[in-house]
Parts: C-alpha cells; structure tokens; sequence
C-alpha cells in the first residue's frame, strides 16, 4: 500500500511549530477548517502524518526527534464547531 502524500518532509516541516508548541507546554490549539484543509478527517490527516513522520525518523536513528516519538501517543483531536482542536492527554492525577 502506498503512503499518503501528506507523509512528507514538506508536511511535516510545516505542521513542526504546532507541536512544539503542545511540547512546550501550550494546553490545546485550534485550527479553523478554512485555509487548512477540506473537511476535518482531512486536515486531521495531515496533522497526523506530519507528525508520524517526524516520529519515523527517531526510529531511523535520528536522536533528536525523540519528543515527536513520545509526543505521537500523547496527542488527542477533538472538534469544535468547524475547527480542529489538539490538545495533549493528561496523565491521571
């Protein structure tokens, strides 16, 4: 089965910001559907495989993209209205 085209360097470098900041420890982020995507599986899509690509190149060797690798587990997508919000999972108190 071939990949998605959103599985790309390209889509990635793009949607990097986004998770640095949930890394550094911003709660959630909204992104509105207009100018971002057609539907909301889509752009969820390329958030997603944005972030399994960086998440694939720890596994290839690369050390410094551990926290895209832990980060993959952590992140949750909820909807609100017409707009994608990602926020990161808790751990329990």
């Amino acid at each position: 089965m071939a990949r998605r085209w959103t599985y790309t360097e390209v889509n990635a470098s793009r949607w990097r910001h986004v998770f640095d900041d949930l890394l550094g420890g911003t709660p959630a982020l909204e992104f509105p559907l207009e100018g971002n995507g057609k539907s909301l599986c889509s752009l969820r899509i390329r958030i997603s495989d944005a972030l399994k690509w960086l998440a694939d190149q720890f596994r290839a060797g690369n050390p410094s993209m551990e926290p895209y690798a832990r980060l993959r587990g952590r992140l949750r997508f909820t909807t609100h209205g017409a707009a994608l919000r990602l926020h990161l999972k808790r751990p329990h108190a």
